[in-house]
């Protein structure tokens, strides 16, 4: 059996497309494009690559969160949509054990929380929270970054409008079974039901 239905593939793919980001995302924080390097140098030099690792996370969080929003609002039963939610986090943390250790459900939560106030949706309180690990330098160059690329205050997501998401749910069925992975200790996370309370579907 197949693990990933069709409907999560493209699901992930939308939340990786931050992070995985285009040049120009990469400008805005200094860079001249995207870096490209391995997860091996990072653990041999992490203050140099501070920066790139931080923005990485950052930008798989607010890919998440903006896919979530797209699901909270699509026309699918409650049912539906805690599968889409779970079996999201489920493929995430299959592919990036390492996720579960920088506490990725928490820092998902609190960014949609965020995202409900409206005067968060521009620059996310937890994002600048969260920030504060780096060095001020780096610090600087993420805020500053940050605030370029979500310059428009018209906008109701980060980087991926919800109604990409919705029609794409639209036009893909939802299967009632998903091969997961391991989604026990995501259902037992207490970030992931007060989020599933949080999009009202719990």
């Amino acid at each position: 059996m197949e693990r990933k239905s069709d409907i999560r593939s493209k699901l992930f793919f939308y939340a990786m497309i931050p992070a995985l980001g285009s040049n120009n995302t990469w400008r805005a924080y200094g860079f001249k494009k995207r870096p490209r390097y391995g997860s091996f140098v990072a653990k041999m030099f992490p203050r140099k690559y501070e920066l790139q690792e931080f923005i990485n996370q950052e930008l798989f969080i607010l890919g998440f969160v903006d896919v979530l929003v797209g699901i909270q609002y699509s026309h699918v039963s409650n049912e539906d949509k805690a599968l889409l939610v779970a079996s999201l986090f489920d493929s995430f943390l299959y592919y990036s054990p390492k996720s579960r250790n920088m506490g990725f459900i928490d820092a998902v939560f609190v960014t949609f929380l965020d995202h409900k106030n409206p005067a968060e949706k521009r620059f996310s309180t937890s994002m600048l929270k969260r920030s504060k690990s780096m060095s001020k330098i780096n610090q600087s160059k993420y805020i500053y970054g940050t605030q370029v690329l979500m310059y428009d205050d018209a906008k109701n997501y980060f980087f991926i409008d919800s109604e990409k998401i919705i029609d794409l749910i639209r036009s893909n069925p939802v299967p009632k079974i998903f091969d997961f992975y391991d989604v026990d200790p995501i259902e037992e996370n207490r970030s992931f039901r007060l989020l599933l309370q949080e999009m009202e579907i719990d």
